[in-house]
């Protein structure tokens, strides 16, 4: 079971990526802000991590990007901003960058991609 984690600053949106992905056969952490995410990449680095851009900052969802420049993991941003992410060298680090709203179904296929690979 692939294991992800999701961060993202909006609870209901947080809880609805959470239940569709582990709907999915995701197993999932989930942190609300880059603190907690942080933390769970200590205790576990994950296969793919998908994350909102701004959390609630866009240095916030930056910084969260250089801290997994050093692991295996891959990156999905879901963003409102995707354009945020064009001149940024974090962009590097980003395997897919999907735009909110997001269609489910569409986040569901990237993660599978992702886990694929």
């Amino acid at each position: 079971m692939p294991r992800l984690l999701l961060v993202e600053d909006n609870a209901l949106l947080l809880r609805l990526y959470r239940e569709l992905l582990e709907e999915g056969g995701h197993h999932v952490r989930a942190a609300s802000c880059v603190a907690e995410a942080l933390g769970e990449l200590e205790a576990e680095a994950p296969e793919v991590l998908v994350m909102d851009l701004r959390l609630p900052e866009l240095e916030d969802g930056l910084r969260l990007l250089r801290a997994v420049a050093k692991l295996t993991t891959r990156v999905i941003v879901i963003s409102g901003w995707t354009a945020d992410l064009a001149e940024c060298p974090e962009r590097s680090r980003v395997e897919c960058i999907l735009s909110k709203p997001v269609r489910l179904e569409t986040l569901l296929a990237s993660v599978g991609e992702c886990t694929r690979l």
